[in-house]
């Protein structure tokens, strides 16, 4: 229940919210790393899979998380990178010393975490809103500006840490042209233009 009450206020505080108000706020919680990564990380945590095969199924049982709590976490995420993708796409993000984009730690954790273990995730929905969360930090590159998709160190730390087979992977699946189907090609293209 967390999880839906903290997604539903992200996203409705990310919805209402003045653009001043959003970069002011945003750039605050980008900057209190202990805060908002904690809430990543139990996100990213609860919308895992289930490592499978444990023998003790007391358990089991109780590490297995529910498909409510896991498409919640998911939701979560997502609004989350909605949030931080407008502070970093009005300006507000990091440069190192040669003025290189730097992706901010808690969207590589977004990234990272997501795209671990797409291809094992059964679940439809959950599935979808991990694609989506990394469609729109993919889209939301290093000046902003959608379209300029040129260096996106996104694309290329997707590719780097070997996230894109499992993309390409999910391309291939013969189960029809689901709309995660087509969102994974989605992906996939435009990581395949950018690199």
């Amino acid at each position: 229940m967390s999880w839906c009450v903290l997604s539903n206020a992200i996203g409705s505080w990310y919805c209402t919210s003045t653009i001043s108000l959003k970069n002011k706020e945003g750039m605050k919680i980008l900057n209190d790393s202990s805060f908002a990564q904690n809430l990543v990380d139990l996100a990213i945590i609860d919308a895992s899979k289930v490592e499978e095969g444990e023998e003790n199924t007391v358990e089991k049982s109780q590490n297995i998380k529910s498909a409510e709590v896991r498409q919640c976490a998911c939701a979560f995420l997502y609004n989350f990178t909605l949030f931080m993708s407008s502070v970093v796409k009005d300006g507000n993000n990091i440069a190192n010393d040669n003025d290189a984009p730097v992706i901010p730690d808690i969207i590589v954790a977004i990234l990272c975490g997501v795209a671990e273990g797409l291809t094992e995730d059964k679940d439809s929905l959950c599935l979808m809103r991990r694609l989506l969360v990394i469609g729109k930090i993919l889209v939301t590159n290093e000046s902003g500006k959608k379209g300029e998709m040129s260096s996106n160190p996104v694309a290329s730390l997707l590719v780097d840490i070997g996230y894109l087979d499992a993309l390409v992977s999910l391309t291939e699946k013969k189960a029809g042209l689901s709309e995660t189907h087509l969102l994974a090609k989605e992906i996939v293209d435009v990581i395949n233009v950018i690199v």
